[in-house]
């Protein structure tokens, strides 16, 4: 009997450093591509195939993030999506000359055939100017409560939805036709709730960090404004979805549980 309870002992103990040890030293250092394939009969065959390169909150200049952010910008490089959209919040702090500079550099590296485009989070509302002057120096398209037709070079489009955080989202929805695939990007994933009536097939937000330390049970009580009803994965309702990314950095602690860092590639399929 006693063997046993220190078998168990020693296996519980193996099994919580196990834990502890990736939590802080391996997967906050990893960020993962996850491949998405999605499919409707909206995307035609001329638009079969498109790939969209969606990444969000690297918090450059928090903890270590900036090699994270590096690290993405090389899988874009190396997948060479079509479109790359970037869901919001840049910098966690206001950002040096410095800062600025080194992400200048990476983002006009990346050149996608149709185009970069932003939405804002709500970091990124804090140093606006210097935001709004860095996507201008790299020809990424800031989205706020916009949309934008993307036309491709086969006469085929898609609509491209760019949420803003107050809420009031009528007027990012004017003019669409629905008969073309219509991508959502909201920085908020509880907006999804918020534009349920409105024609739309897929939404991508960030934010919540997939709760970074997706503890079961633990992180209902660990959410915050913008996440407080979706902050993970993914939900279809109605025949919407919403897919929350992880996002690429960390805040506040160097570690991550149930919820690696990652860069998402979605496929337009037929």
């Amino acid at each position: 009997m006693f063997k046993k309870i220190l078998l168990i002992v020693v296996a519980l103990f193996i099994s919580g450093f196990l834990i502890y040890f990736n939590t802080t030293k391996v997967n906050p250092f990893q960020l993962k591509i996850r491949d998405e394939v999605i499919v409707s009969p909206k995307i035609n065959n001329k638009i079969d195939g498109l790939l969209i390169g969606y990444f969000s909150d690297v918090r450059f200049n928090e903890l270590d993030n900036e090699e994270l952010f590096h690290k993405a910008v090389n899988a874009l490089k190396d997948f060479k999506p079509d479109v790359i959209i970037f869901g919001g919040d840049m910098f966690s702090i206001s950002p040096s000359e410095s800062d600025l500079e080194k992400v200048r550099l990476a983002l006009s590296d990346l050149k996608p055939r149709y185009g970069k485009y932003a939405v804002l989070g709500e970091l990124d509302r804090k140093y606006i100017e210097q935001i709004t002057q860095l996507y201008e120096d790299t020809n990424i398209i800031i989205l706020d409560n916009d949309n934008v037709l993307i036309g491709l070079d086969n006469d085929s489009f898609i609509n491209l939805i760019g949420l803003d955080l107050n809420h009031d989202h009528q007027s990012c929805f004017s003019g669409i036709n629905s008969d073309y695939y219509t991508l959502v990007c909201g920085h908020y994933p509880d907006s999804f709730d918020e534009i349920s009536d409105y024609p739309f097939d897929y939404m991508l937000a960030g934010h919540s960090l997939g709760i970074q330390l997706n503890i079961p049970l633990v992180n209902l009580f660990t959410r915050d404004e913008g996440y407080d009803i979706y902050a993970h994965g993914k939900t279809i309702r109605n025949g919407h979805t919403l897919d929350i990314t992880n996002g690429v950095g960390m805040k506040e602690k160097k570690a991550r549980f149930l919820s690696d860092g990652e860069i998402v590639f979605y496929r337009l399929s037929h």
